[in-house]
């Protein structure tokens, strides 16, 4: 069988006509043209909220640290602990959520890139060969084809770039919650160190109660061999030092417990980090860090991965809104094909036929289902922008409770100081009195228990003023990421 061939001519009229059709579809609707831009048109990130404070409610005199200038490097630095320094650095390294979120980023950005395809014509081929056999009366025949076939769909209204839009905002929220996780981890990390520390100081301070008390309770039995003490006093003395050795048990569980957390969050197995060093508080290097300048709420739009990932995920639902809007109209495909067939291999050339199509579709009754989709495209918008929202006034939040709470810890501890001073004198009164015969012994046991109690409390609230400025930088966020992994951001460009 022979097939004519197209001529020219007749490909001109085929192209010519297909060039009608797009511009007759262009001249549809302005719709999507008008939705391009009032996406284009989004307010800039610092502006996307209805109202945003001028400034925190609390007010720091001392501005000679500049926040850029102090988030620019790791946060953890200002503390001066070589071996916080290095947990938080293999913590950065192995940790198993981090690794996770760089894992969804490339996923993204893979994701991303195969939407990007539809800006390219697709291209395959087909190939076949076959064979008739008839009864004896007749020859049998053999059929062999071979051609290829492209299709291209044209971006009338520019859905394929919305698309494409989507995922690139998707790509890059994902980018910034790998920053996140990485703020969220160093800030743990140091939590747990600085608990650490908290739970080895109380632990030795108890030991040295146990001394204290042992002594105590050994010049008692003195006293009471040289009739200067009753039973009731080295009773009263076990008592206490009794309920001192039993703090013990549980401070080394908490000791355990906070290693098996540092060794996970390092990537590590709780088997493979069998101790973590620390430093006393004592020794740490210098004095307690400035407090980090406040700075303005506005800038923790640019300083939170956080807020940055949720204002990407809320333009990103307006691209896929602008997707919805389009689908009720119509879209125009172009497909060509070549077919060269034959019964021999050595004639395949000598037949063709040359395929040239554009194909328009579209809705005309879909019984309300894309109104339902707007609907819904419309409710993600708007659940997307309230995230952005609460994100951002969670964050300012954040920063407030953090100064509020430093600068109440601080007042604190000096009352506690002055209360364990108070305590102390009280305590050496009570024991004077005692060995002089004024008191009984239980107003110096009552004394010691006082001391003892608020010299563990004191250590507990000394080591939660470095974990209240932990929280405070975890909460104004940084720019230490953006040089960390400027790998993998550098990526989602």
């Amino acid at each position: 069988m022979k097939y004519n061939q197209l001529t020219c001519s007749k490909i001109s009229i085929i192209l010519i006509s297909i060039v009608f059709i797009s511009a007759g579809l262009m001249c549809f609707t302005g719709c999507s043209g008008r939705s391009l831009k009032e996406i284009k048109n989004l307010p800039p990130l610092p502006q996307a909220t209805e109202t945003m404070p001028a400034h925190y409610t609390f007010n720091k005199n001392d501005k000679q640290n500049s926040i850029s200038a102090e988030t620019k490097s790791p946060w953890w630095e200002t503390f001066g602990c070589r071996e916080l320094n290095e947990l938080i650095e293999k913590a950065l390294e192995g940790n198993f959520t981090i690794k996770e979120a760089s894992a969804r980023l490339r996923q993204a950005k893979a994701s991303e890139n195969s939407g990007k395809a539809a800006l390219f014509p697709s291209i395959t081929y087909s190939a076949s060969a076959s064979r008739q056999e008839r009864d004896e009366s007749a020859d049998s025949n053999n059929y062999f084809s071979i051609g290829p076939a492209a299709s291209y769909e044209i971006d009338l209204w520019g859905n394929i770039n919305a698309a494409i839009q989507e995922a690139e905002h998707k790509t890059m929220a994902t980018g910034f919650d790998l920053e996140s996780a990485a703020m969220s981890v160093a800030a743990e990390v140091a939590g747990n160190w600085f608990s650490l520390i908290s739970v080895r100081e109380e632990l030795a301070l108890i030991r040295s109660q146990v001394e204290i008390n042992k002594m105590i309770l050994d010049l008692l039995e003195l006293r009471f061999r040289n009739a200067m003490s009753t039973v009731l006093d080295i009773l009263q003395q076990r008592e206490v030092l009794a309920r001192t050795l039993a703090k013990i048990p549980s401070v080394e569980l908490r000791e355990r417990n906070l290693i098996n957390s540092i060794a996970l969050l390092t990537g590590k197995a709780p088997v493979e980090i069998t101790s973590v060093e620390t430093i006393d508080l004592k020794n740490m290097p210098g004095d307690f860090p400035p407090l980090p300048d406040d700075g303005l709420p506005s800038e923790l739009l640019f300083q939170r991965p956080d807020i940055r990932a949720a204002y990407m995920r809320f333009v990103s639902s307006r691209w896929n809104q602008l997707q919805v809007m389009n689908e009720r109209l119509p879209s125009l495909n172009l497909t060509g094909s070549l077919l060269v067939q034959h019964t021999t291999l050595d004639n395949i050339l000598k037949q063709w036929v040359l395929s040239l199509a554009a194909h328009v579709a579209g809705d005309i009754f879909d019984g309300g289902a894309h109104k339902a989709s707007l609907e819904i495209a419309e409710a993600v918008v708007d659940q997307s922008l309230i995230n952005y929202r609460e994100t951002v006034y969670t964050a300012i939040m954040e920063v407030e409770n953090a100064v509020a709470s430093e600068k109440s810890r601080i007042k604190w501890i000096e009352l506690m100081e002055a209360e364990l001073e108070a305590a102390k004198l009280a305590m050496e009164e009570a024991k004077n009195r005692y060995i002089n015969g004024l008191d009984p012994f239980l107003p110096f046991v009552t004394e010691q228990i006082n001391v003892q109690n608020l010299e563990l409390s004191l250590l507990k609230q000394q080591v939660l003023l470095f974990q209240d400025r932990v929280t405070l930088h975890r909460a104004l966020g940084g720019n230490w990421t953006k040089t960390r992994y400027s790998f993998e951001m550098e990526q989602i460009k």
